[in-house]
C-alpha cells in the first residue's frame, strides 16, 4: 500500500467520522416535537408547545364513546409566548359532519360571544372579551358523534384575533395547523365547576 492510498483511505475515514458526529451533534441538537399530528395530546404537551397561538379542541369524554350520547367539544385558544392575551377573535370551525352533528354551543360566563352553523359541517363564530380570554374556550359546543372524535373531522380556521393591550392585531401569531391539536384534559376548571353545579 503506498501513501496515496492510505492517505485516500484515512481521508475516507474521517469524512463518514465527520459525518456520523455531525449526524448525532444533530438529532441530539433536535427538540422532540410534542405534538404528533392527529393524535390526542396531554398537558404536558401543551406545556411545550412552540410560540404562538394554537387551536386546541379539548374532549373530556374523549375516550368514553357511547352512542346517543352527547358530548362537550371546547375550542381553545392556547397562547404561547405571545405578549398579550387575546381580547377577541373570530373564525370558522368545520367538521365532517357524517360524524359530528352540533346541538347547541354557548360561550363562557364573561365572554360574549354569537356563532351560526351556516350549513352542515361550517361554524362560524367569534367572541370578545374586556379582559384575556386566558384558559377560557373560545366556544363550547355540544354534540352527538357517530364514533369516537378523532383531530381528522375537525379544522380550525381563525380569521382575525386581537390583543387586550392596545387591540394589537395578533392574527400573525396564529401556529399553522392542518388540524386543531385535541386533547382529553380539561383546560379550564371553571368550566368543571359550573357543570357540577347544575
Amino acid at each position: 500500500m503506498n501513501r496515496t492510498t492510505i492517505r485516500r483511505s484515512a481521508m475516507r475515514s474521517i469524512g463518514r467520522g465527520t459525518l456520523t458526529l455531525a449526524l448525532v451533534a444533530a438529532l441530539a441538537g433536535c427538540k422532540d416535537d410534542p405534538v404528533k399530528p392527529g393524535e390526542p395530546i396531554g398537558a404536558d404537551d401543551l406545556e411545550r408547545l412552540s410560540p404562538g397561538i394554537h387551536a386546541v379542541l379539548s374532549v373530556p369524554q374523549l375516550e368514553e364513546w357511547t352512542p346517543e350520547r352527547s358530548y362537550h367539544v371546547r375550542l381553545h385558544l392556547k397562547a404561547v409566548d405571545v405578549g398579550a392575551g387575546v381580547s377577541s377573535y373570530q373564525g370558522e370551525l368545520l367538521y365532517d359532519d357524517r360524524v359530528v352533528q352540533i346541538v347547541e354551543a354557548t360561550f363562557p360566563d364573561g365572554l360574549m360571544g354569537v356563532w351560526n352553523e351556516t350549513k352542515p359541517g361550517v361554524v362560524r363564530f367569534a367572541g370578545i372579551s374586556l379582559e384575556a380570554v386566558g384558559a377560557r374556550p373560545a366556544i363550547d359546543l355540544v354534540v352527538t358523534t357517530t364514533r369516537r372524535l378523532q383531530a381528522r373531522d375537525f379544522s380550525v380556521s381563525l380569521e382575525e384575533v386581537v390583543g387586550v393591550e392596545s387591540f394589537e392585531n395578533l392574527t400573525s401569531r396564529v401556529a399553522k395547523q392542518d388540524r386543531p391539536l385535541l386533547t382529553k384534559d380539561v383546560l379550564d376548571e371553571a368550566v368543571t365547576v359550573s357543570e357540577q353545579r347544575r
